[in-house]
């Protein structure tokens, strides 16, 4: 059985250009034993994506570019990707509306998607961007269901 997290982000330059941010998809890219990264976009700029793509170092079966925020979600169902991460709050708000995250802890299962949005909202009791103390609280949550 594949225990590993499956994480995907939508990339925005925005998002790209805050060094926490790169730091952290770098830091998960990098731990492959636990995680499995993917790029899921509705971004058509091939360029920018390229250059992601090269900074983390993924294959090209773990990129899909997606016309709309339909068929991303039904991506990210298709590929059992856990967690999201965007800068978009339509897309948090339809992904965790159509494929919400689901902890059943009689069978101590978790299905779904949680999407988390990427912005500038600081955790001042963390000292960190609110966003990482969300990827932290889902990561713990599902390494606790997913044994």
């Amino acid at each position: 059985m594949n225990n590993k997290l499956k994480l995907a982000i939508s990339p925005s330059e925005e998002m790209w250009n805050k060094q926490d941010f790169r730091d952290l998809v770098k830091e998960i890219a990098a731990d492959e034993e636990n995680t499995e990264l993917y790029i899921i976009t509705d971004n058509t700029d091939a360029g920018f994506i390229d250059y992601i793509n090269e900074t983390t170092g993924l294959e090209s079966d773990h990129i899909f570019i997606m016309s709309d925020i339909i068929t991303l979600t039904a991506k990210l169902i298709e590929l059992s990707i856990s967690l999201f991460l965007c800068d978009t709050i339509r897309f948090v708000n339809y992904i965790n509306n159509t494929n919400p995250m689901i902890v059943d802890t009689d069978s101590n299962t978790i299905s779904g998607t949680q999407a988390i949005l990427i912005d500038s909202i600081p955790d001042v009791a963390r000292l960190q961007p609110k966003y990482i103390t969300q990827l932290t609280f889902w990561t713990d949550q599902i390494k606790k269901y997913n044994k």
